[in-house]
C-alpha cells in the first residue's frame, strides 16, 4: 500500500521542510531536476551513454523552474538542449527565476509558440515542465498543438519513426488535474438538454480540440510521492517516484514533527507476493499466521446472509473471503429452501437458518458476532425486510451493505440514511452510488473546465459525510475494449466516447505499443531496403547477360541490319528477351515467397527440429511461433519493383545492341 497526496498536501510538505531552515526552494528545485534527469537515464540507459537532442518545454510556475534546472543539467552533459518558455520571467517566483538565469549563461531560451515548437530538428528527448501539479484550468489548445508539433519536427531526410522520441513530464502531464486524474477540457458541444445532438460536432471537437490536449507521455516523474491522480488516470505512461529528500516513511519530512493528514489517501498495492502465500497486503501478515489469540473468537466471528434457492453463490464467496482474510468463524445465514444448497457446497464454514428480521435479531443476540455482510444475491424484498434488523441491533455488530442491500433503498435512500451508524460499510459500485447519491454522482459526472476538478475521492468523501460511515465506491476507472480487428480501432473511438460520455479518455493499443510500433515500421523498412538491394543485384545480373548476349550476338546483329532489319526491332527483341527473364523471375519469386509465409510454422519446426532445439528457445525469447500474414499490398509492391528494375535495367543493352553499326560488327568477322 502506497499512501497517496493531494497538490495541496505536497506544498505543505515542501513550505514546512522549507521553513525549517533545513532546505531552500532552490535547493528543492535542484533536486528535483537532477532526480529527474537521473531517472530519465535509469529508465533509458541509452540515453545516459551517448549525447543527444533535448527539448525542454517551461511554464511559468516552479514546475517550469524544474525545467530549467534539467536543461542546465543536460546541457553540461554535453547535449544539444532547446528551451521554449510560455510565461513572463519577471513573474517567475525567485527560485524559478534563478534556475532560468542560470540556464540562460549558457543556452538561448526562447518564447513557446506553435511556430517555434514546429521548426528545427526533431529532438530524442521532450520534457513537459509547463504546469505541473499547479494547473486548475484546461491549457490554451496552441500550447498543447505546439507540445505535439514537436514530433512532426524534420528528422532529417529520414522517416520520423526511425528517429527514437521519448516523452517525460515533471510531476503531472499539463492539463491533468492531479487531485482527480481529469485532464480539464472545455466544455464539449451539448444541446440544451444536455444530451448531444450532433455526433459529427462532438467528434470534430474531440479530434481537433480534446485530444489534442491530452499530452500523452511515455514516463511521468512524481516527486516524493504519487498523487492522486496519478492513480486515478491510466494514460501517464510509467509512473516513477522522485525523491527529493522529503522522507520516505511518512507523509512529511523524516526530520520535521510534521502531523500526519487526516484526510490522506491510500492507493491498494494487489500484486502478488512471491513465495508467501499468507500475506494478503504486502507487508502484513495475518496474526493467526503466527498463532496469536487463544481460541478462534479471537479473530472475530462473521455473518454473512445468503439470498433464496438458486441464488447463495454470492454469499458463499463473500463468506470464504472472510475466512481467508482472518476471520476466526464464518457463518452464513440462510433462508430455510436454500439450507440444503449452501450445505453442499461448504467447508470449514458453519450454516444457520435466518428465514426473516425476527430470526436475524434472535441471531444476532449472540454478541460474539461482530461483522455482518447482507447484500450479495439476497433479492430486493428479502433485503429490504433484514436491513433494519441488522442496523438496529442492540449488539451493534460491524455490516457490510452490499448489492440488493443497497439497491432495496432506491425509491427511498434517505430511511436508509437515516438507519446508518458508524459501523456500517457502505459498498455501491456506479449504479448504485447513483441511485442512493443522486445529486453527488451528478456532480462527480460533470465535465472539468476548471480545478480543482471533482474527483471519485471526492465524490466518497462527501457520501460518507451524508451516511455517517465508511463508503467503499467500486468500479473500474478504466475499461478494456477487446476488438476483433485491432488495425481498424481508430473507427470505434467515436462510438466508445459516446458510450462512455464526455469525461472519459481513448487510448488505444496504438498509444500504448507506440515504441513497439515504430520498431516494426522500421523492421519493415529495412527489410524492404534489403529487398530492393537483391532485387538489384539480380536486375544487374540481368544486364551483365544482355550485354553478353549482345556482344556475342554482334554478327549477326550486324547481318540483320544490312538486310534491314531496323533498330525499333532490335531494340524489342533484346528488350522482350530480358523482359522475359525478369517475369519468369519475379513470377517464381513470389510463389516461393507466398509459399514461404503459408508454410512458415511448418518450416520453422523443422529447422528447429534439424538443428535439434537450438536455432529458436522460445522459452528463453518468449515467442513460441512466428506470426505471417499475407497482405496484397505487400506482394504487390514487391511484384512492381522486381518488374520495374527488371524492365528499367534491360533498357540500356537492348538500346546499345539496336544501336550497333552493322559495318563495324561485321568488320572482323
Amino acid at each position: 500500500m502506497a499512501q497517496l497526496l493531494t497538490a495541496a498536501q505536497m506544498r505543505e510538505i515542501e513550505q514546512k521542510a522549507i521553513r525549517s531552515g533545513d532546505v531552500t526552494g532552490l535547493e528543492l528545485m535542484e533536486r528535483a531536476g537532477a532526480g529527474v534527469v537521473g531517472a530519465v537515464f535509469k529508465h533509458w540507459p541509452a540515453l545516459g551513454k551517448t549525447r543527444h537532442r533535448a527539448l525542454v518545454l517551461c511554464g511559468p510556475g516552479n514546475n517550469g523552474g524544474d525545467g530549467f534546472v534539467i536543461a542546465r543539467l543536460l546541457k553540461v552533459a554535453g547535449w544539444h538542449v532547446e528551451v521554449l518558455f510560455w510565461g513572463d520571467v519577471d513573474k517567475l517566483s525567485a527560485d524559478a527565476r534563478h534556475a532560468q538565469a542560470q540556464y540562460a549563461a549558457i543556452g538561448q531560451i526562447d518564447v513557446l509558440t506553435l511556430e517555434r515548437a514546429s521548426t528545427g530538428a526533431r529532438p530524442t528527448l521532450l520534457v513537459d515542465a509547463m504546469f505541473g501539479t499547479g494547473l486548475r484550468r484546461a491549457i490554451p489548445l496552441e500550447l498543447a498543438q505546439a507540445f505535439h508539433a514537436v514530433e512532426k519536427r524534420d528528422v532529417g531526410g529520414s522517416h520520423p519513426w526511425h528517429v527514437p522520441f521519448y516523452k517525460v513530464a515533471v510531476d503531472c502531464p499539463s492539463g491533468l488535474d492531479c487531485d482527480s486524474g481529469k485532464f480539464l477540457f472545455p466544455q464539449p458541444p451539448m444541446s440544451d438538454d444536455g444530451l448531444d445532438e450532433n455526433v459529427d460536432a462532438l467528434w470534430h471537437w474531440w479530434k481537433e480540440d480534446a485530444s489534442k490536449r491530452l499530452l500523452h507521455v511515455d514516463l511521468t516523474l512524481p516527486f516524493h510521492r504519487r498523487k492522486i491522480g496519478h492513480a486515478l488516470n491510466g494514460g501517464l505512461g510509467k509512473v516513477r517516484v522522485v525523491d527529493i529528500g522529503l522522507g520516505k516513511d511518512d507523509l512529511h519530512p523524516a526530520h520535521l514533527l510534521m502531523p500526519r493528514p487526516s484526510d490522506w489517501v491510500t492507493g491498494l498495492d494487489f500484486k502478488k507476493t512471491k513465495g508467501r502465500s499468507r500475506r494478503i497486503w504486502p507487508g502484513s501478515e495475518l496474526d493467526k499466521a503466527r498463532g496469536a489469540g487463544r481460541h478462534k473468537f479471537d479473530h472475530g466471528h462473521a455473518l454473512v446472509l445468503s439470498g433464496g434457492a438458486g441464488k447463495t453463490g454470492a454469499a458463499r464467496l463473500a463468506a470464504r473471503g472472510a475466512l481467508r482474510i482472518g476471520a476466526g468463524l464464518v457463518t452464513i445465514g440462510a433462508p430455510p429452501a436454500a439450507q440444503m444448497e449452501v450445505a453442499g457446497q461448504i467447508t470449514a464454514l458453519m450454516l444457520k437458518r435466518v428465514q426473516d428480521d425476527a430470526g436475524l435479531a434472535d441471531l444476532l443476540q449472540d454478541d460474539r458476532i461482530n461483522a455482518l455482510c447482507l447484500g450479495p444475491g439476497m433479492g430486493i424484498d428479502r433485503a429490504r425486510n433484514l436491513v433494519p434488523a441488522a442496523l438496529g441491533a442492540a449488539t451493534a455488530p460491524r455490516v457490510v451493505l452490499d448489492a440488493d442491500a443497497l439497491s432495496a433503498f432506491e425509491d427511498d435512500p434517505a430511511a436508509l440514511m437515516a438507519m446508518l451508524h458508524p459501523g456500517c460499510v457502505l459498498t455501491p459500485h456506479g449504479g448504485e452510488f447513483a441511485r442512493l447519491f443522486p445529486d453527488i454522482d451528478q456532480k462527480f459526472n460533470a465535465s472539468s473546465v476548471s480545478g480543482p476538478a471533482y474527483s471519485k475521492v471526492d465524490a466518497t468523501r462527501d457520501a460518507a459525510r451524508r451516511a455517517g460511515c465508511v463508503v467503499l465506491f467500486k468500479g473500474a476507472d478504466e475499461i478494456e475494449v477487446m476488438v476483433e480487428e485491432p488495425e481498424q480501432v481508430e473507427k470505434l473511438s467515436m462510438a466508445l466516447l459516446t458510450a462512455a460520455g464526455d469525461r472519459s479518455q481513448i487510448w488505444t493499443w496504438r498509444d500504448a505499443s507506440g515504441s513497439f510500433l515504430n520498431a516494426l515500421d522500421i523492421e519493415d523498412r529495412v527489410m524492404f531496403v534489403i529487398l530492393s538491394v537483391l532485387v538489384l543485384i539480380a536486375a544487374m545480373n540481368i544486364v551483365s547477360g544482355l550485354i553478353m548476349l549482345v556482344k556475342n550476338k554482334g554478327r549477326d546483329i550486324g547481318i540483320l541490319r544490312t538486310m534491314g532489319l531496323t533498330e525499333g526491332s532490335v531494340l524489342r527483341v533484346f528488350f522482350i528477351c530480358g523482359a522475359f527473364t525478369g517475369i519468369i523471375g519475379t513470377a517464381l519469386g513470389v510463389i516461393l515467397g507466398c509459399l514461404f509465409a503459408l508454410y512458415v510454422d511448418q518450416i520453422f519446426a523443422a529447422v528447429n527440429y534439424l538443428s535439434g532445439g537450438t536455432a529458436w528457445d522460445a522459452s528463453i525469447r518468449g515467442i513460441y511461433f512466428l506470426p505471417a500474414k499475407l497482405q496484397l499490398a505487400d506482394v504487390l509492391s514487391a511484384v512492381g519493383l522486381s518488374l520495374g528494375l527488371s524492365f528499367i535495367v534491360t533498357i540500356f543493352p537492348a538500346r546499345r545492341a539496336a544501336r550497333m553499326n552493322p559495318v563495324e560488327a561485321l568488320r572482323y568477322e
